[in-house]
């Protein structure tokens, strides 16, 4: 068996992982993105893709806030409130539709390099949270990011339409920051 298989068939263990049949296409570059509910029952999306480039480069793009509107296009604009080693309290505001919205967000830097999450802290939306993980391959020069993101509105919007629309946006993404990530790498940014 292919040395990818058998890694991918070790981490397809655990259920939230791509399965074997999953991989190629992941290497291939597509993103791979499924519904999933929180342990609160917040609807929200986990988005599977893979990016040429070092744990360090991927990293410095998510923490990367003088950029961060470059690379996650939704966020008209965002603000460090405060940051330190632990993690970074910013404000952002986004457009969807013809709604403006306006949230604080605690980002929290678990383990920098591997994993960070954020938690809704103030502002618009009755829930938001979520994380990115970093995880090495059997190819040392690729990386396997996983984007998790639930979002509870606070009105009645069906939760089918704000998957959707996650699905649609976590799709460009994945394109966007895999684009910027190898391009910083490879010193063209």
């Amino acid at each position: 068996m292919p040395i990818l298989l058998v890694f991918a068939s070790s981490l397809a263990a655990a259920q939230w992982m791509p399965d074997v049949a999953e991989w190629p296409a992941l290497m291939r570059g597509e993103a791979l993105i499924r519904d999933v509910t929180n342990p609160s029952n917040v609807p929200g999306i986990r988005v599977f893709f893979v990016v040429s480039a070092s744990r360090d480069a991927v990293w410095r793009t998510l923490v990367d806030y003088r950029n961060f509107t470059k690379v996650f296009p939704d966020i008209d604009q965002i603000k460090v409130l405060s940051e330190d080693q632990q993690g970074a309290r910013v404000r952002a505001w986004m457009s969807v539709l013809w709604m403006k919205f306006d949230y604080t967000l605690d980002r929290i830097y678990e383990r920098p390099g591997y994993r960070l999450s954020w938690q809704r802290s103030g502002g618009s939306f009755k829930h938001i949270s979520g994380s990115w993980e970093i995880l090495d391959t059997e190819d040392p020069e690729r990386l396997l990011v996983i984007y998790e993101s639930y979002v509870e509105i606070g009105f009645v919007v069906p939760t089918a339409l704000v998957r959707s629309g996650a699905r649609d946006r976590a799709k460009a993404m994945t394109q966007r920051f895999r684009h910027w990530v190898e391009a910083k790498q490879s010193g063209s940014n």
